[in-house]
């Protein structure tokens, strides 16, 4: 994935938007100062976390291995609700829950 130096992106004039009324704060956004305490909190977050929260997260990864297992062991059944339930708490929740945890 070597980046090539000499090609080149086409310079695109932006020209700005003008602000509705509820968006005003924006010009007064500091987003230098807003990216720096995001930093500070993603390190301070990453210092509290501990064992509590691996084995929280295991336990989520657990219960979602478990439906994922219970849907495809009674798809071989008529379809009824308790496949469907399992099948979709065991791949849906892969995204949203497992990414919460870990993001």
């Amino acid at each position: 994935m070597c980046k090539d130096e000499s090609v080149q992106a086409p310079k695109v004039a932006i020209e700005p938007v003008p602000l509705k009324a509820d968006e005003e704060w924006l010009k007064g956004f500091d987003l230098q100062a807003f990216e720096q305490d995001m930093r500070n909190l993603q390190k301070q977050l990453t210092q509290a976390q501990g064992t509590e929260d691996v084995e929280h997260l295991n336990k989520i990864l657990r219960w979602n291995k478990i439906f994922t297992i219970c849907g495809f062991a009674t798809l071989w059944c008529f379809p009824n609700p308790f496949t469907i339930m399992c099948l979709s708490l065991g791949l849906f929740s892969r995204w949203p829950m497992i990414a919460h945890h870990v993001c």
